[in-house]
């Protein structure tokens, strides 16, 4: 196990408090890691007059109708910390209609975790939370709550590359994939650009305001609060 730092991706053999080189505290993050074989899933293949005849549903989330999510579609919300990524992610899942699985990678299930939820009136029986686990306990929690929608906050603390969500979505069967990024000082996504190419949908967050800087199902500039229901 490796750890590295998000913000100038120096590279140490144990976690620490604060980056020796460009003095960032609480920037080390594990090293990501490529997760295990089982997470990618059977080849798939179609024509592309099956594919454009399929029907793509819809994936409505009652706090953002706005927002154009199509089922399949992977959600990046990046920013700085204390923006409202993760508040806005709580929002997103809890509009969904059907059960969610929410991965709090940063924080171990505790009070702060529960705090956050009961400010937010999140209290239902389906909006399921689990701690830091292995790619495939998730995937197999996931499957056992037969979600339709898995959150990650931060994608930034999980092994995962970005690369890896589009078959972690996959083979947990969710129909959505929407996960939290940190920031480097610069404020771009931590890690690759890689990310903001594989995501559907982009969305900056800073100071509880959000706004679309990508999005294949619908133009850019979207925008709206973080948490509409307080406004």
């Amino acid at each position: 196990m490796s750890w590295i730092c998000y913000q100038c991706s120096t590279r140490y053999d144990a976690r620490v408090a604060w980056c020796v080189v460009c003095l960032s505290a609480g920037s080390i993050i594990m090293e990501p890691r490529r997760p295990p074989s089982a997470v990618a899933g059977a080849l798939q293949a179609a024509s592309a007059r099956d594919l454009v005849a399929r029907t793509w549903t819809l994936v409505s989330s009652a706090p953002y109708p706005e927002l154009r999510l199509l089922r399949g579609a992977l959600v990046a919300l990046y920013g700085p910390p204390g923006a409202g990524k993760s508040t806005m992610l709580l929002r997103l899942l809890d509009g969904l209609a059907r059960p969610v699985v929410l991965v709090s990678a940063e924080e171990r299930l505790g009070p702060a975790v529960g705090e956050r939820l009961s400010r937010l009136g999140v209290h239902r029986a389906d909006f399921h939370v689990i701690g830091q686990g292995a790619t495939d306990d998730v995937i197999a929690f996931t499957r056992r709550a037969r979600a339709d929608a898995l959150g990650l906050d931060s994608v930034s603390a999980t092994p995962l590359q970005p690369a890896d969500l589009r078959r972690l979505m996959e083979a947990a069967g969710v129909g959505l994939l929407a996960a939290t990024v940190q920031v480097t000082k610069a404020g771009l996504p931590a890690g690759s650009n890689v990310l903001l190419h594989e995501a559907d949908v982009v969305i900056a967050v800073e100071a509880m305001a959000w706004r679309v800087e990508k999005s294949r199902y619908q133009g850019a500039g979207l925008s709206g609060d973080v948490d509409p229901r307080a406004v």
